[in-house]
């Protein structure tokens, strides 16, 4: 009995052993954090300056400040309220103005989504005693947030990524509750435009 402890206690010596050895790579390392497995991934932020993240086993890149991220197929790591950061250099400076969503193409888009939610809507807003209205404008982070009063005074905000088209709604109700709260509305703004 004692010898088969003995052996056991053998192998398992060598298989925590063989764990601690390291691959030589140079770009990525896989390490362990309180999480779990994780492994370090190089980005860039928008004024070419290199960040490393954290990918953890779920494809979740997390800065030291532990901030997630997530990649897109087209290299982009995007985060809602942070910069985004770019899997290549060459992305950043790759980014075509042609290519982004601009301003009048996401408040038109937002309209079609909100005409569609809302069947009625269109032609309540052409009332001219209607208290319904659309605002747009981009933010620090070069978000585009378009802005829906509705009726009932609730304001939903949509917040678009112009290069990707993601949209993430919250809405606040002025002198009842300021704090935006999510709608739980996540979509794709390219789906509505014309």
């Amino acid at each position: 009995m004692r010898r088969k402890i003995i052996i056991l206690l053998s192998c398992i010596c060598l298989g925590l052993s063989a764990c601690g050895k390291s691959e030589g790579k140079t770009e990525t390392a896989s390490a362990r954090l309180d999480l779990g497995e994780y492994e370090e991934v190089k980005a860039y932020k928008e004024d070419g300056s290199e960040i490393y993240m954290y990918k953890d086993k779920d494809n979740v890149y997390r800065t030291k400040e532990k901030v997630a991220y997530y990649r897109g197929c087209d290299g982009i790591y995007r985060a809602r309220g942070n910069e985004n950061l770019y899997s290549e250099k060459e992305l950043i400076d790759g980014k075509e103005d042609e290519e982004l969503i601009t301003e009048q193409e996401a408040l038109e888009a937002i309209k079609n989504y909100c005409f569609e939610k809302e069947p009625g809507l269109e032609r309540a807003m052409a009332d001219e005693n209607s208290k319904a209205y659309f605002t747009v404008s981009t933010d620090e982070n070069k978000l585009i947030n378009v802005t829906y009063r509705g009726y009932t005074a609730v304001l939903v905000n949509y917040q678009i990524d112009p290069v990707s088209g993601d949209v993430y709604a919250t809405d606040s109700i002025p002198g009842i509750r300021e704090e935006a709260m999510s709608t739980g509305e996540e979509f794709n703004i390219k789906t509505y435009m014309n």
